[in-house]
């Protein structure tokens, strides 16, 4: 090592200088792969616990029948008599969309008649009529309504939400 001129500080020589771009060029490589390995970590804590949460069984919602072999998980009922206890059309409604999905709704008429407002549009076809059937009469026994004040509140729905 030499020493400066006007200070006691050695002076790296060529060696020395070699040596610390070398070490710092390993810290940089080192610091890269620290990098990669925690990324690697952390996939492998995405992959770990979507193993754990695939293999976790699910216990299947209770259903009860409301006719006509339609089935409607009990905790849609209970959801349904809580918000709409006093609405036998908003119940009904919403009662048909849980039954229905959208797919089914979706450019169809409830009963699959011709329109007498559109008469020189072709027929939609119609929802299954067993299922509307058993949302009416579930509707209209829960609240005690006659089926007219049900079937006129569902009457366009379909058209409305789903056309």
């Amino acid at each position: 090592m030499e020493v400066g001129p006007l200070t006691n500080v050695q002076l790296p020589c060529c060696g020395h200088k070699r040596e610390t771009k070398r070490l710092e060029a390993k810290v940089e490589n080192l610091e890269t792969d620290l990098s990669q390995a925690r990324g690697s970590l952390d996939v492998a804590r995405i992959v770990k616990d979507q193993c754990r949460l695939k293999n976790v069984p699910v216990a299947e919602a209770e259903k009860v029948d409301i006719g006509g072999g339609t089935k409607v998980e009990t905790s849609v009922l209970s959801r349904l008599g809580a918000h709409h206890a006093t609405n036998p059309r908003r119940y009904a409604r919403d009662l048909l969309r849980a039954v229905f999905s959208e797919e089914e709704l979706r450019g169809k008429s409830l009963t699959g008649r011709k329109a007498n407002a559109h008469k020189y549009k072709p027929r939609k076809d119609g929802s299954d009529a067993v299922c509307l059937n058993t949302v009416v009469g579930y509707a209209c026994t829960k609240f005690n309504v006659q089926p007219t004040v049900i079937k006129n509140s569902l009457s366009n729905m379909p058209i409305k939400l789903y056309s």
